[in-house]
């Protein structure tokens, strides 16, 4: 009788195709099946074990330590919900990356778990690890939607494509980033949202239960409030439902439908947060939040090519890794580059194979569309995602690569290219362990990258060392570090380190506000240290040359004058950075702030008096402009020649 059964959900047509209702039927958990989920769980949780000892880092501050909302644990929830995800840290909404962004729902978990054990980091990564686990667990139950039936069911659950492509994913480096890192739950809850839809899909067209399409709608929708990722299995799900089911379009329009819906109940939410659909109309113009604002077309698509091709090398060798690709980790890129046109090549490859196995629903046909749909929304094609790549986005995608390597090593090499050859599979199996392996040794080797900034920065700026933030970060750190440290040599030590990094920074990025207020505080360490003005005001002028309204050196400045010391090298300073670099420039209110200083310190100075009538005049108060004129001259007749 159950063989009659398993036969019945077989097609007529090609006999690789299924029918839902051996899936099914009741007996999906046999033991092996639970003894398979039961181990990757425990490996996905266990692989990130090192994690649960470190603290907050990165963007962990923005969405937990210090969101305001966040803290308030329960009492915080509609204010996550009801604003922008930045507001809570930032006090309000200020549109500092393109589209904005409302990614709810993982901060909703997070003041949860502030209410009930308070700002605890092990609670939030335990919290990762379980949810990575469950994503194991689904991959696994769908992969056996999502590969032919004679595979699923011949196979030794250990060798199957379903465990060990789970498997795999689940010790993929790549992933580092998002489960060692805490705000990465957005992209676990999202993709456990969207895999969750696209089961309960297979679902409906099986039985055609609408409950099932009430399950595809919720899960659907809570995994676009964790991160509008999501919102790519609006294709993936009816691509997998054409092809691995014998299902009609009739079958299928109504799980579209309802996943249409969810993505519009969430975009109308969105838009009544943030204010707009995708942009605010204002330009983004640092480049820190715009990566691509230096270039012109041709660049841009070079680079952006780039990019797509650093994906799937990242894929099969992911090494180095790092956390920060942001100007200038990837070199603005010309159309003559090799690499540029290698990548462009492998993808028209794939978009080739796809479309040759549209018709005959061809598994890797599948995949390459999934990976091309996931991918698609951090690509920077259709739109900005304010860096150039990130190891994170890639998260969602990482599944195709799997899928494919898998397949092709347990079932169609062996089975069809080279079937009939004994060694064959032996050989696969013992490729696929290598691979697993190597990637979880690889993975355990990465994860101690996010024990705390000094840490990851440290290894940002050696895998990306054009980076101008993973610079001023790492820079940072040994500052901090040198603050830190009661040794006088060991803190000469890493102020010279984070003065290095920091210039470095500044090469990469000259205007970079950041690193301009770290160079600052450097040059006043160091003049602190050492009480060598002259340096300390060619460092600080060279800073506001680039930017005259560093807070910082404003405030230094007035302690310089209050302490009355050395008044005509702070008067030469003040003449010169304001008569000779910051009034030709433009910088007409800067230079008349700056003059200000110099009248505290040389009010008897002819030079200041005449440099502050000049900006006077320019900026239309001629009766201030002709009595410092007037006093100019009055201290020195030859000022005027």
């Amino acid at each position: 009788m159950k063989k009659r059964e398993r036969n019945k959900g077989a097609t007529k047509s090609q006999g690789r195709k299924i029918k839902l209702l051996t899936l099914f039927d009741g007996q999906f958990w046999t033991r092996g099946n639970v003894l398979a989920a039961v181990t990757l769980f425990i490996v996905s949780f266990v692989l990130y074990l090192p994690a649960l000892d470190y603290d907050y880092i990165l963007d962990d501050k923005i969405v937990i330590s210090e969101n305001n909302f966040t803290k308030e644990g329960i009492s915080g929830i509609w204010d996550i919900l009801s604003r922008e995800s930045f507001e809570g840290y930032l006090g309000e909404q200020q549109d500092l990356v393109e589209g904005g962004r409302y990614r709810p729902l993982s901060i909703v978990t997070f003041a949860l778990e502030v209410e009930f054990f308070g700002l605890n980091p092990t609670v939030h990564h335990i919290g990762n690890g379980l949810l990575y686990g469950l994503t194991m667990v689904l991959i696994f139950r769908l992969m056996f939607l999502l590969v032919p039936l004679k595979n699923r069911i011949k196979a030794k659950w250990y060798i199957g494509v379903p465990f060990l492509t789970a498997l795999l994913f689940a010790v993929h480096p790549i992933h580092t980033e998002v489960v060692a890192n805490i705000k990465g739950r957005d992209e676990i809850m999202a993709f456990l949202g969207a895999l969750a839809a696209l089961y309960f899909s297979f679902r409906y067209v099986d039985k055609k239960s609408l409950s099932h399409l009430v399950w595809v709608f919720a899960f659907l929708f809570l995994g676009l409030m964790s991160k509008e990722n999501a919102i790519t299995f609006l294709a993936v799900i009816p691509a997998a439902l054409y092809f691995f089911t014998d299902r009609p379009i009739r079958y299928i329009l109504p799980v579209f439908l309802v996943s249409l819906l969810a993505v519009a109940l969430y975009l109308i939410i969105r838009t009544s947060v943030i204010g707009y659909f995708l942009s605010s109309g204002q330009e983004i113009t640092d480049l820190m939040n715009n990566p691509f604002i230096e270039m012109n077309g041709p660049q841009k698509a070079a680079t952006i090519m780039f990019t797509l091709g650093k994906y799937v090398q990242l894929l099969f060798n992911p090494h180095p890794l790092s956390h920060d690709y942001y100007p200038y980790a990837i070199a603005i890129q010309e159309w003559v580059n090799p690499w540029v046109l290698i990548s462009l090549a492998v993808y028209l490859l794939m978009a080739v194979v796809a479309l040759i196995g549209l018709r005959k629903r061809s598994f890797y046909s599948f995949w390459i569309i999934y990976f091309f749909a996931t991918l698609s929304i951090v690509s920077n094609i259709f739109f900005p995602v304010g860096t150039f790549m990130n190891e994170r986005f890639i998260y969602i995608s990482s599944l195709a690569y799997c899928a494919i390597l898998t397949y092709f090593f347990m079932k169609d090499l062996p089975d069809n290219m080279l079937s009939g050859r004994g060694w064959v599979k032996p050989v696969s199996i013992v490729v696929m362990a290598i691979h697993i392996i190597g990637f979880a040794i690889y993975t355990q080797y990465r994860i101690p990258a996010w024990s705390s900034p000094e840490a990851l920065n440290s290894s940002a700026v050696i895998a990306n060392p054009n980076s101008a933030r993973a610079n001023l970060f790492y820079g940072t750190a040994m500052f901090n570090k040198y603050r830190d440290a009661t040794d006088q040599d060991e803190k000469n030590r890493y102020l010279n380190k984070a003065d290095h990094y920091i210039g470095r920074a500044l090469e990469v990025h000259p205007s970079y506000n950041q690193a301009l207020q770290m160079r600052a505080g450097i040059a006043a360490e160091r003049y602190r240290n050492h009480s060598d003005l002259d340096r300390l005001l060619m460092e600080f002028k060279e800073v506001l040359v680039v930017n005259p309204r560093i807070q910082f050196v404003r405030e230094y400045m007035e302690y310089l004058n209050q302490r009355a010391w050395a008044r005509d090298k702070l008067t030469d300073f003040y003449y010169d950075l304001s008569y000779n670099y910051l009034l030709p420039a433009g910088f007409v209110n800067e230079a008349a702030f700056y003059l200000q200083y110099g009248l505290e310190v040389g009010r008897e100075d002819a030079r200041i008096n005449y440099a502050i009538g000049m900006v006077m005049e320019q900026v239309g108060r001629m009766e201030e402009s002709a009595f410092y004129l007037q006093r100019a001259f009055e201290l020195d007749p030859t000022i005027f020649q």
